[in-house]
């Protein structure tokens, strides 16, 4: 087996929750305790090899998990620190205006990851035409030119300065022994007017990891959420669409915990990378209930039946187990159905169309209460009052007749029952007669409690 796969295999067998301090052989002994093992070992050698594979397999499998060790640093994620490599020194470089600065990157067995800030150390032009015609990406490659790859922007991995703005890209890992890159900004984000330098180019050198204190990760092997069974439903029993939720791993704060995971499912007509928690909290082993803030996640979903979610305490828990309990889940539920509307001969800006329609639609009923037409300058809608059961609290509209497909409606926020709005904008002007209204997607919302318990 080669060494790549090997690697993946033990992965596997490490992201079982196994303890540090299992023992493996009662459980053997107890499969085997009608017989004398030596007996069974004697006249079955092809057994004998087979158990000798297998606790071969699980205790490199438990080494191989205890050999690992995780850190959180906010300038690069999460990290495997084991052969952790960072940069050696910052490294700036400054024209036409703009001062460009790798600040901190990282090396680990998985990926590479950079962060640079642009600043303008004198202040910018605040008027004229901004510059949008760079479209390239971030690359990396080694000095001999071989391309390491395309950077993609972390999950959490963009935010603005007070004069300027930074980035962390992530990249594939460079191999080990190899610690000198070479990183290309083509593009600098047009946030002010006037001409961008472009093609910037950073050498950079990375180092062992000297040690800095990084705040520990715990990992969760597919520690799996299950829906609470002493918390009644609060919306009506709705298809499951395949949605289940994991935690993977928690990362310790001098202040708190926060606790990561991933909603998964198996039904394509949940639209991708929507199911979202919109709450959670904690209950410590004394029963005292600590609050969770929603916060980034610092994975990607690993395709798009998936999405990442993460929540933070201000605090930490006195005791442990505890309970981590999503309240609730929110999700896109791509749909089809129309409906036609009649614009009139002269439609006037504010006049309301009394509507009192009902629109079978995936499985629910969709009312369309009314609609009101809005001219304001530069902004030209329908807006439609609409309401459903306590499942729904949102949905898209498009007129495909007249528009390019803009539309929207719902959602925002910890969801609460009752009506919602939903409004179809239009370039230039309103169309007049008959148009076909499409609901293309309704907003759902699950209020059933999953849980699952940890501790450190």
């Amino acid at each position: 087996m080669k060494d790549n796969a090997m690697k993946e295999f033990l992965e596997k067998i490490a992201r079982r929750n196994i303890p540090d301090d299992t023992n493996l052989m009662p459980g053997i002994a107890a499969e085997l305790e009608r017989k004398s093992l030596m007996v069974i070992l004697r006249a079955r050698p092809l057994t004998a090899i087979l158990l000798a594979l297998l606790l071969l397999t699980i205790l490199s499998g438990v080494a191989y998990a205890i050999g690992r060790s995780f850190g959180f640093s906010p300038s690069v994620g999460i990290v495997e620190t084991s052969s952790l490599r960072t940069l050696a020194e910052p490294v700036i470089l400054e024209r036409d205006g703009f001062r460009v600065t790798v600040t901190e990157a990282a090396v680990d067995s998985a990926h590479t990851v950079i962060r640079y800030q642009v600043e303008w150390p004198t202040p910018p032009p605040t008027e004229g035409e901004f510059d949008t015609t760079c479209q390239g990406s971030p690359t990396l490659t080694l000095p001999d030119g071989t391309l390491v790859g395309q950077g993609v922007t972390a999950s959490d991995g963009k935010g603005v300065l007070e004069n300027g703005y930074w980035y962390r890209l992530e990249f594939s890992t460079v191999a080990a022994g190899q610690n000198d890159v070479n990183l290309v900004i083509p593009c600098l984000v047009s946030l002010v007017p006037g001409p961008l330098p472009r093609d910037w180019q950073f050498s950079l050198h990375f180092v062992p990891w000297d040690g800095t204190p990084l705040a520990p990760v715990y990992l969760a092997p597919t520690q799996t959420l299950v829906p609470s069974p002493i918390v009644e439903q609060s919306t009506p029993a709705a298809p499951d669409y395949g949605i289940t939720f994991a935690l993977e791993h928690v990362t310790e704060l001098e202040s708190g915990y926060v606790f990561e995971g991933s909603a998964t499912w198996t039904d394509a007509s949940i639209e991708p990378y929507s199911v979202s928690p919109y709450a959670a909290h904690l209950t410590d082993a004394t029963g005292q209930v600590i609050p969770l803030e929603e916060t980034a996640p610092q994975t990607r979903p690993s395709g798009n039946l998936q999405n990442r979610w993460a929540f933070e305490s201000a605090e930490k828990p006195t005791a442990f187990p505890v309970t981590l309990t999503i309240d609730g889940y929110t999700f896109r539920l791509a749909a089809q159905a129309s409906f036609p509307f009649d614009f009139g001969a002269a439609p006037q800006p504010d006049q309301v169309w009394n509507l009192d329609l009902d629109l079978p639609i995936a499985g629910h009923t969709l009312h369309i209460d009314s609609a009101t037409l809005i001219d304001n300058p530069g902004m030209r809608y329908l807006e439609f009052n609409l309401s459903s059961d306590e499942s729904v609290i949102g949905a898209t509209l498009f007129d495909l007749q007249n528009t390019s497909g803009q539309g929207g409606g719902g959602g925002g926020g910890e969801p609460q029952p009752g009506p919602f709005t939903a409004t179809v904008y239009y370039d230039s002007s309103f169309p007049s007669g008959v148009t076909q209204i499409t609901v293309a997607r309704l907003e759902i919302v699950v209020k059933t409690p999953w849980q699952t318990t940890w501790q450190p």
